[in-house]
């Protein structure tokens, strides 16, 4: 927990129980610092159970909301001065060149 923290421990990530929600990838980028103050109250829930306590809790536009498949804070760039996903990360990633791999079938897919 946050309250007993040792700022000598490392913190770990650890893959969410809801394996079609979970985040690992991305949030591996987190630094050691953040991660150390970060919670995730749901990573041991799945969606389902998720969206029935918001049910139960008196939230249904919450509990009945359309899943997302994107990149939820980023949003869609559809209209003059809106970023997109490519005007997001490059704020925060410098880019580099490189192959694009299918891991599944080892398919070079982009550049």
């Amino acid at each position: 927990s946050l309250e007993h923290r040792n700022e000598n421990t490392p913190a770990f990530l650890l893959q969410a129980v809801d394996r079609t929600k979970d985040q690992t990838f991305f949030l591996s980028q987190i630094s050691q610092e953040s991660l150390q103050r970060a919670m995730f109250p749901v990573g041991e829930l799945t969606k389902n159970v998720v969206k029935e306590i918001a049910r139960h809790a008196g939230f249904p536009e919450i509990a009945d909301k359309k899943e997302s498949m994107g990149i939820c804070f980023v949003g869609k760039k559809t209209a003059p001065g809106r970023r997109g996903f490519q005007e997001f990360i490059a704020e925060y990633i410098e880019g580099k060149p490189g192959e694009f791999i299918d891991i599944d079938t080892g398919e070079l897919v982009g550049h």
